[in-house]
C-alpha cells in the first residue's frame, strides 16, 4: 500500500481502466483525490490498482520489484477475499496473471542487467516462478564465460563450487585441473598434493609420471645404495624399476671387491641369479669353497669364525685329551690351527695370495710355499727349514685340465710317493690312488663320492688287503665305518648333537671297547 496519503472511498475500477488503458498521468491523478470513506474492501482494490501502476513500464516510478512487494503482502495473503476475486473476475483478470505479469517484468530487468548477480537476485524473489531456469542458464553461462575469459583457478573453483550440476563441469574441471598443475612447484609433494586434491583429474597419470621422474632424479643424484632403495621401497612400480635395481645391484657388486666375505658373495649369488657380474664373481671367489683350506671342506655350515674341537678318548682306561682351535676369515679361509696334545702346543699359520690362493703355511719350525699355474691350480710345494734350507716336497700334474698325478717326496722313499686321480666325464673325481715309486704293487687306492666324499679305502701291502667303508647320515656326516682285514670285520660308529645351524657339536665314536668324544665349540660371523 501506498505511503504517506490516506487512502479513502475511491473508485477503484476507474483507476484500473485507466492504468490498462496506459493513461498513467489520469490514474495516478484519480489515485491521489481524497474521499473520507474507509472500506476495507475499497483499500484492497487500491492495492491492486498500485501493484499494476507499479509495473506498468510507462509509469515514471516503474517499479516491478514494489509490484511485487504489494502483490506478496496485500494481494496474496487476501487472495480469498470475494470483493478482490469478484473484482478480477469482473476485469477478466486473475492473481496468477498478475503474478505472472510482474515476474516477467521482474525477469527482463535482470535480462537487462544481464549479470550473475541480476539472475541470482530474480531466483532468490521468484524462486517458483516459470522464468527462474532460462535466468539460471544465462546465469550459469554468464559465470562459464566470465571462468573462461579470466582463466584463472579462482574462476574456475568459483564455477565449479556454484554450478556443480553445469553441463560445462566437465570442461571447467579440465581447465582448472591444467592451469593448476602449470602452476604448481615442480617438487613431489606439489604433484602428490594434486593428486590428493584433484583424484579424477585426467592429468593424474602426468602428475605421478613427473613424481617418478623426480624421485628417480633424487635417487640418481645422491647415488647411494639406500637412495635406490627408498626409490623402490616408496615407488614399487617406478617405470625405471630395472635401472633402480641395476643400481643396487652394482652398488653390492662394488661392495664385495671392496670388502669380499663370503656371505656378500652366497648373498649376491642368491639375490642376482641372472648378474651379468656372476661370471666375474665365480671367477674370482668361486673357487673359494673348492680349496681344502675352506670350512665347507670338513662339511662346516654357516659362516664359521672359529672352531675349537676337544677330543678325549679312552685306550686301555688311559685318557687321552687333545684340542685343536681353528680360525677362519670371512672369505671361509683357514688362518691358523692351534693344536693342544700332551702338554705340548703347535701353531700354523696360514697366508693367501691377493687372489685368495694359499700363499704359505708356516710353523715355528718349516714353512710351506706353494706355486700355481695360470688357472690357479698347484703344480708344487716348496718347504722351508729352520736353517733355511729349501727343499720341493710334492709335485703335481694336470692333464685335461684336471689333477693327474701328485708326487710327494718322501726321505728314505725312492722316487718319492705318488698319487693317481680318476675322473668320469663329467669331470667328478670317481677315484685316487696311492703308491711309493719303488713298490707300485702297494697301493691305497680310495673312491669318492659324486659329492667328493670317501666312500671306499683299499689298502694293498703285498697279498694283505685291507678295506674301509663309509656311511654317511642325512647330514652327510660320517655315521659309520666298517674295517675289513682278512676275514676280520670291525665298525666304528658315529653318533652326533648338532647346533641351529646343522654343524655337530659332539661326536662320539664308539670302536669295540673303546670311545672317543669330540666337543666342539663354534663361533659364526653373523650378518644383518
Amino acid at each position: 500500500m501506498g505511503e504517506g496519503v490516506a487512502l479513502h472511498a475511491q473508485n477503484p475500477g476507474q483507476i484500473y481502466d485507466l492504468i490498462i488503458e496506459k493513461k498513467i498521468e489520469k490514474a495516478i491523478e484519480k489515485r491521489n483525490k481524497i474521499y473520507d470513506n474507509e472500506k476495507k474492501s475499497d483499500l484492497l482494490l487500491i492495492d491492486l490498482c498500485d501493484c499494476l501502476l507499479f509495473n506498468t513500464p510507462e509509469y515514471k516510478a516503474y517499479n516491478p520489484q514494489k509490484s511485487y512487494e504489494i502483490f506478496n503482502k496485500s494481494l496474496l495473503p487476501n487472495s480469498k477475499e470475494r470483493t478482490l476475486i469478484k473484482f478480477l473476475d469482473k476485469k477478466n483478470n486473475s492473481l496468477d496473471s498478475i503474478r505472472t505479469q510482474i515476474e516477467q517484468s521482474l525477469y527482463k530487468l535482470a535480462c537487462r542487467e544481464n549479470t550473475e548477480e541480476s539472475y541470482a537476485r530474480f531466483i532468490d524473489l521468484c524462486p517458483q516462478s516459470k522464468w527462474v531456469e532460462p535466468a539460471a542458464q544465462k546465469q550459469e553461462d554468464i559465470a562459464y564465460r566470465q571462468a573462461i575469459e579470466k582463466g584463472t583457478i579462482e574462476g574456475y573453483n568459483y564455477f565449479l563450487s556454484h554450478y556443480a550440476s553445469s553441463e560445462h563441469v566437465v570442461e571447467i574441471t579440465r581447465l582448472a585441473d591444467k592451469t593448476t598443475f602449470a602452476q604448481l612447484d615442480n617438487t613431489i609433494e606439489a604433484y602428490k598434493k594434486f593428486i590428493e586434491l584433484y583424484p579424477q583429474s585426467p592429468l593424474i597419470e602426468e602428475a605421478q609420471s613427473r613424481i617418478y621422474r623426480l624421485a628417480y632424479a633424487q635417487a640418481r643424484k645422491t647415488h647411494t645404495r639406500e637412495a635406490y632403495q627408498q626409490l623402490l621401497a616408496e615407488y614399487p612400480d617406478h617405470p625405471m624399476k630395472e635401472e633402480a635395481q641395476s643400481a643396487i645391484e652394482s652398488f653390492d657388486y662394488l661392495s664385495i671387491t671392496q670388502q669380499p666375505t663370503q656371505y656378500a658373495y652366497d648373498k649376491f649369488l642368491r639375490d642376482y641369479p641372472n648378474s651379468t657380474y656372476i661370471a666375474p664373481l665365480n671367477d674370482w671367489l668361486g673357487h673359494l669353497k673348492k680349496s681344502y683350506w675352506h670350512w665347507s671342506r670338513i662339511n662346516l655350515k654357516g659362516y664359521v669364525k672359529s672352531i675349537q674341537e676337544t677330543t678325549i678318548s679312552r685306550q686301555n682306561g688311559k685318557e687321552i685329551k687333545s684340542t685343536v682351535t681353528s680360525l677362519y676369515d670371512q672369505l671361509g679361509q683357514l688362518l691358523l690351527v692351534e693344536t693342544k696334545k700332551n702338554g705340548k702346543t703347535e701353531e700354523k699359520s696360514y697366508l693367501y695370495h691377493p687372489d685368495f690362493t694359499l700363499s704359505t703355511i708356516s710353523t715355528p719350525q718349516w714353512k710351506k710355499t706353494y706355486y700355481y699355474n695360470n688357472r690357479r691350480e698347484i703344480t708344487r710345494i716348496v718347504e722351508t727349514r729352520e736353517d733355511g734350507k729349501e727343499q720341493e716336497i710334492c709335485k703335481l700334474d694336470y692333464g685335461n685340465d684336471r689333477l693327474a698325478t701328485r708326487t710327494d717326496i718322501i726321505d728314505g722313499v725312492k722316487g718319492g710317493r705318488k698319487t693317481e686321480y680318476t675322473y668320469n666325464e663329467a669331470g667328478d673325481l670317481i677315484s685316487s690312488k696311492s703308491y711309493n715309486a719303488a713298490t707300485p704293487q702297494n697301493t691305497t687306492t680310495t673312491y669318492y663320492t659324486p659329492g667328493g666324499d670317501v666312500k671306499l679305502e683299499i689298502v694293498i701291502n703285498g697279498r694283505s688287503r685291507r678295506e674301509k667303508i663309509y656311511f654317511y647320515n642325512e647330514r652327510n656326516d660320517v655315521s659309520k665305518i666298517t674295517s675289513v682285514n682278512g676275514s676280520q670285520k670291525e665298525d666304528s660308529t658315529f653318533d652326533y648333537t648338532y647346533d641351529e645351524h646343522g654343524n655337530w657339536t659332539t661326536r662320539i665314536q664308539y670302536s669295540g671297547k673303546e670311545t672317543t668324544t669330540t666337543h666342539r665349540v663354534i663361533e659364526y660371523y653373523t650378518y644383518e
